[in-house]
């Protein structure tokens, strides 16, 4: 099945190198979170965004709406770095490491750091 979310926007390709408790554990896809699908946001600037050099970034909440799915305490790698890589298309940071996947229990979304 293919979803097209926003027509246009191209994707970035993204590496897997997650970090947790400060050591990078790269093809870790371990997760708290239940089974399930849940969705990928990240609090970043828009970057696409014509800023003159006296304006300030607008800082917001981006959530893409492609599902990641969550298998015996596992996220599904292809659909987690496809999400976070909608998420950055959508903001138009140059980042390429997924570097956190931190899981929110009382909001059933994962809350996702994008670096170079």
């Amino acid at each position: 099945m293919v979803v097209d979310i926003d027509e246009g926007v191209q994707y970035k390709v993204l590496s897997w190198d997650v970090w947790r408790s400060g050591v990078p554990r790269i093809d870790d896809t371990e997760t708290d979170a239940p089974d399930g699908e849940y969705t990928f946001r990240i609090d970043m600037f828009d970057y696409n965004q014509d800023v003159s050099s006296d304006a300030d970034y607008v800082m917001l909440g981006w959530e893409s709406m492609l599902p990641v799915g969550v298998k015996n305490g596992k996220t599904n790698k292809i659909q987690a770095l496809t999400a976070a890589g909608h998420l950055i298309a959508m903001c138009g940071y140059t980042g390429r490491k997924l570097r956190t996947v931190a899981w929110k229990a009382d909001s059933n979304y994962f809350n996702i750091v994008v670096t170079h």
